[in-house]
């Protein structure tokens, strides 16, 4: 829960800061004091540290994922599944985005991707893995 709410709140004011820089407006919403010294820095470097924190992110849940799968069943091949779900993920990602680029449609790919990197910088895979993988682990063959 921590790292979800750090999460939102780094992103909230990246994005409110970037969007007030990127437009020359001032919006309602103001930046939280702790991270005050957003407001010197350039939409490129805003823009730029969103992608840092998006893999920095993303690689925080799939370990956190990781351990806790590997907690629970202690298992190298749901280890390698869980992973696998990762990387899979982060390549349609990819795919998707540049799909998007290559048929000139560039805003569908990018939302595509958007929604998919979210789910890596979620619970949501652990949300789904470990049931299915307790599902799994208990059928009766």
């Amino acid at each position: 829960m921590i790292l979800g709410f750090l999460r939102d709140f780094l992103f909230v004011n990246l994005n409110y800061q970037a969007s007030k820089t990127y437009y020359h407006t001032i919006n309602d919403y103001r930046i939280s004091e702790s991270i005050r010294f957003l407001e010197s820095w350039s939409y490129t470097k805003l823009y730029y540290t969103k992608w840092a924190l998006t893999i920095l992110f993303s690689s925080c849940y799939a370990l956190l994922t990781l351990y806790s799968i590997h907690l629970v069943f202690k298992s190298k091949f749901y280890n390698k599944l869980t992973m696998y779900t990762y990387l899979t993920l982060l390549i349609l990602s990819f795919i998707a985005f540049g799909v998007g680029y290559l048929s000139d449609n560039l805003t569908k790919g990018y939302s595509i991707a958007r929604q998919m990197m979210g789910w890596l910088q979620s619970p949501i895979i652990l949300m789904l893995l470990m049931p299915a993988l307790l599902l799994n682990k208990n059928k009766k063959v």
